[in-house]
């Protein structure tokens, strides 16, 4: 029976609100994804994005990232086969940052959905910039490449069947497997995380960047019928790896740093408190915290918090936290579930020692100085909050 391995070939930064609608303003590092299927044949779904400083100049609202170890190639060999011993590449759809590194898979069958192809040659101009379309001055990887055009349910292989997802994309497509345990479907940017899946009273699942809602909306669910395993396109709790950052803070939030923030007099007041780890080196790590992490670093402050709450989400998926996912806070505190909790700008340039500026957005400034007391969460405020 096939087996399916989902492996990381790079990241990107961007906006929360590409994957899931309605989270705009905080950015996240996702993970690009390629799905290995090893069965009768060799097949991989996607196959990542470009140079890295070609993508970042072609698009500006993201940010790519992509290590030497995840290097399409390298990341086969990884597993045991070189680019020569793939069969078939399934592009699921013909965005940016799945379909480059075509050249790597001369020897291979490329399937691509014929929708989308024939939209992809010249999208509307709100479109084109996803495609690195020729109207921009751009060549798609593609374009000079031989391709096979998919059309409704194909099959790729015995146990392997392209099917159609469409709604992220004119004419995405989705791959279902027959393995041991049921049906896996690799479902790509149909379902870009599992936080898709997760809706409300409301609404049964959430869509993030579609040019069709009603096409997404019945993707979504299919797949989600259709999956006894589902393997979304930006996720990384199905990838063997941690995002490159995770081991940092990890590593803070095993020590509990504990971030309560008030608004108070149009400004921002923060105390961070540590709450358990070894008494020898709290002094050390509270230093290390701030002038490594907030202090010195050039990544966003919105981005630290939200890989915090990144690590919070693992934790709990892979079995390390016994506190469901909708209410746990990587920082200790529990927040409105309509609302995140209001964020001091942390001043780099004004860290010393254990002393910062919080800088509110009007000139009135909160110093914060070296945090006195410590217990648990619950100790610290007796309101009850909940944060997503």
């Amino acid at each position: 029976m096939p087996t399916v391995t989902p492996l990381c070939s790079g990241s990107i930064e961007m906006d929360r609100s590409v994957l899931i609608t309605g989270k705009a303003g905080e950015e996240i590092l996702a993970p690009v994804i390629v799905y290995l299927i090893e069965g009768p044949k060799t097949v991989l779904v996607d196959t990542g994005f470009g140079e890295l400083e070609q993508m970042n100049d072609h698009h500006p609202g993201f940010t790519c990232h992509r290590s030497a170890d995840q290097e399409l190639s390298t990341v086969l060999v990884g597993e045991g086969y070189e680019p020569a011993d793939i069969d078939h590449v399934v592009l699921s759809h013909l965005h940016w940052d799945h379909c480059y590194n075509l050249n790597l898979f001369s020897d291979a069958e490329i399937h691509v959905p014929r929708r989308e192809l024939e939209y992809a040659i010249a999208p509307k101009p709100m479109h084109a910039a996803g495609y690195d379309a020729k109207s921009l001055g751009y060549e798609p990887p593609w374009l000079r490449v031989q391709m096979t055009p998919m059309e409704g349910e194909t099959t790729i292989c015995e146990g392997v069947t392209a099917f159609p997802t469409p709604g992220h994309t004119i004419g995405h497509m989705s791959v279902a497997v027959e393995t041991e345990t049921g049906t896996t479907v690799a479902a790509v940017d149909a379902v870009p995380t599992f936080d898709n899946l997760s809706g409300s009273a409301d609404s049964a699942y959430k869509l993030g960047t579609t040019v069709n809602d009603f096409e997404a909306w019945d993707s979504i669910r299919a797949v989600d019928q259709r999956g006894d395993r589902i393997l979304p396109g930006h996720e990384w709790d199905i990838l063997d790896t941690n995002p490159p950052w995770y081991s940092l803070t990890a590593h803070l939030t095993s020590f509990r740093l504990v971030s309560t923030i008030h608004a108070k007099a149009g400004g921002f007041r923060a105390a961070i408190a540590m709450m358990s780890g070894p008494e020898e080196g709290k002094d050390s790590l509270f230093t290390w915290v701030v002038d490594a992490v907030l202090c010195c670093s050039t990544v966003p402050e919105s981005l630290i918090y939200s890989r915090l709450s990144t690590v919070a989400r693992l934790e709990n998926r892979r079995g390390l936290s016994a506190t469901p996912r909708h209410q746990y806070d990587p920082f200790g505190r529990t927040w409105p579930h309509t609302s995140q909790p209001p964020r001091p700008r942390l001043d780099r340039r004004h860290c010393q020692g254990r002393r910062w500026d919080l800088i509110s957005p009007n000139p009135r400034q909160w110093h914060l100085n070296e945090v006195e007391s410590a217990g648990s969460p619950s100790n610290q405020n007796s309101r009850s909050h909940n944060w997503c």
